[in-house]
């Protein structure tokens, strides 16, 4: 329906991907736009390293499940009135562990439901660009 929001985790071609973005940052004005390599998150160690890096995590993000859904789900040191994740090279994530990418996709999609839901309801979105094509994840 028109009215209902956008996924929470999308799949985007390539060719399209710098327009979907760019009408992200039109819709959410100052929002944080975060690029994270998935040829630098091919299993569970090297995605947690990557979206530390991308994300600029504090000091207390324990590397594991519990404290990525505690960082994504308070992002109080970006500050942003929105947050679009962008994951390039989206068939390249966790392809070394690909048992985990199902749960990463749920954190990913109960994240964006927290931000909505919360007290001044938030946008958190994620962006798979992919050759795979366009669809929800």
């Amino acid at each position: 329906m028109a009215g209902d929001p956008p996924p929470a985790v999308t799949r985007v071609d390539p060719a399209r991907a710098a327009s979907v973005v760019e009408r992200w940052r039109e819709q959410h004005p100052g929002g944080a736009i975060v690029r994270l390599r998935a040829d630098r998150a091919l299993d569970r160690t090297s995605l947690f390293a990557e979206v530390e890096r991308a994300l600029s995590l504090p000091p207390w993000f324990g590397r594991n499940w519990d404290a990525l859904w505690d960082c994504l789900t308070d992002l109080s040191w970006l500050d942003r009135p929105a947050y679009l994740l962008v994951v390039t090279d989206a068939e390249q994530l966790l392809r070394d562990s690909p048992q985990e990418l199902p749960l990463l996709l749920e954190l990913l999609r109960a994240a964006t439901a927290a931000w909505a839901s919360g007290p001044v309801p938030t946008a958190f979105a994620t962006l798979l660009v992919t050759a795979a094509g366009e669809a929800s994840a």
